[in-house]
């Protein structure tokens, strides 16, 4: 039987009560194997695509086994056709990052010691991994087409990389939170409340994506760089974030850690697609998924 893969599955399918969205966020792959299955897939077709042995699939599947290396995440993200940010997987593998030679071919498959049984992950605990400071608002200097393609696009990575939004009281945060709420409907989340005090808002984060914003997102700016949070400016979005991003610019040390190609395409991207794409492969290596 040949195995049929709907793109929207990842988007729009739900096994039991949870939406995929969420599955893959959680990186919960017992539950994806188990949905594929659902749908006609044999274990022996799960493991062909995944190249996982038979056996090592139903462990997964019955819950006795987690995965948790970022090898084999990659191996099922391209293997099932799933946009590596539903995962949380960067725009690029740690090794090819860093240029790091690959392992031996096949070893990986083989020996399988990234595939181990321990307790299953919480999304709670992916979301405390995971807390980002999103700091901006409109104004007249901003450009409210980019931060609505920001919002859908932040939105998006709340559901697929465990984020946890750290915001004031009002802006863009609120309406990443409000999109989610209203495009997804994650149980749970039931209203919105913002942090007071513009330290707090950067404090205890892994990093602070700025898009438009005044003089208050400014000062989160600075704040975040005496802390050493680590910016992604939308700089399309215009205002604070293009300050942000000429700052990032002129100091090359507070970007030392961004790839430049990625620092590029914050230039200029203005699109959801784009924003989910680069930001969340800057959010993984923020929170240790690359180096």
């Amino acid at each position: 039987m040949e195995r049929h893969i709907d793109p929207r599955w990842w988007t729009e399918g739900a096994i039991g009560d949870r939406v995929l969205p969420m599955v893959l966020a959680e990186r919960d792959i017992g539950s994806l194997f188990q949905f594929l299955h659902q749908r006609g897939w044999s274990w022996f077709a799960i493991a062909t695509a995944v190249s996982l042995p038979d056996a090592r699939v139903r462990e997964i599947a019955a819950g006795r086994r987690q995965v948790l290396a970022y090898t084999v995440l990659e191996r099922i993200a391209e293997g099932l056709e799933i946009p590596r940010h539903f995962l949380g997987l960067g725009l690029t593998a740690p090794h090819q990052a860093t240029g790091a030679h690959e392992a031996t071919a096949g070893h990986a498959a083989d020996v399988l010691p990234e595939v181990a049984a321990v307790p299953h992950q919480t999304a709670e605990g992916l979301a405390v991994r995971r807390r980002v400071a999103v700091c901006g608002s409109r104004g007249p200097e901003s450009d409210d087409r980019v931060i609505d393609a920001a919002v859908r696009g932040l939105g998006r990575l709340c559901m697929t990389a465990g984020l946890d939004v750290s915001h004031g009281p009002l802006g863009v945060g609120v309406e990443v939170l409000t999109y989610v709420a209203d495009h997804y409907r994650p149980p749970g989340l039931s209203h919105v409340t913002g942090v007071f005090g513009r330290p707090n808002v950067v404090r205890g984060v892994v990093a602070a994506v700025i898009v438009g914003g005044g003089g208050g997102t400014r000062d989160e700016t600075d704040l975040a760089l005496a802390a050493g949070v680590p910016l992604i400016p939308i700089n399309a979005s215009g205002g604070a974030a293009r300050r942000a991003y000429a700052l990032l610019e002129r100091d090359v040390e507070l970007r030392r850690w961004m790839p430049d190609g990625d620092f590029a395409m914050l230039r200029t991207c203005a699109e959801a697609d784009a924003i989910t794409e680069v930001v969340g492969g800057l959010l993984t290596r923020c929170a240790g998924g690359g180096t």
